[in-house]
């Protein structure tokens, strides 16, 4: 999946389970088997979100707003990971580049 070709919603989606998963492994033994198969806690569409949805140890290098209204962004972690994305909103690209992070950790763990 290329989360460059994701629409908002779409990645809202994969976010939210992926979210749910990593909680659950945290859990470990703890977690119940029904939480496994519940239902994530949806995002919300906003800036905000968008941001929350970053997984921990990212940092938002740059931004920018192109000349045709198009936005590029990238991120990094420590471990020398990187992400880009592109959309033709804000919101949208900050989805695509939390989306993107996460599918970088999971590669590279």
């Amino acid at each position: 999946m290329n989360p460059n070709t994701m629409t908002v919603e779409q990645c809202r989606d994969w976010l939210a389970v992926d979210i749910q998963h990593q909680t659950l492994a945290s859990l470990g033994s703890k977690a119940r088997s029904e939480d496994y198969y519940a239902e994530p806690d949806p995002i919300g569409a906003t800036l905000d979100a968008a941001a929350a949805a970053m997984p921990e140890g990212w940092r938002f290098l740059r931004m920018e707003e192109s000349e045709t209204g198009a936005w590029n962004a990238w991120a990094g972690d420590k471990f020398g990971r990187h992400a880009k994305s592109f959309a033709d909103t804000e919101l949208h690209c900050r989805f695509r580049l939390a989306v993107a992070c996460r599918m970088a950790m999971k590669e590279k763990a």
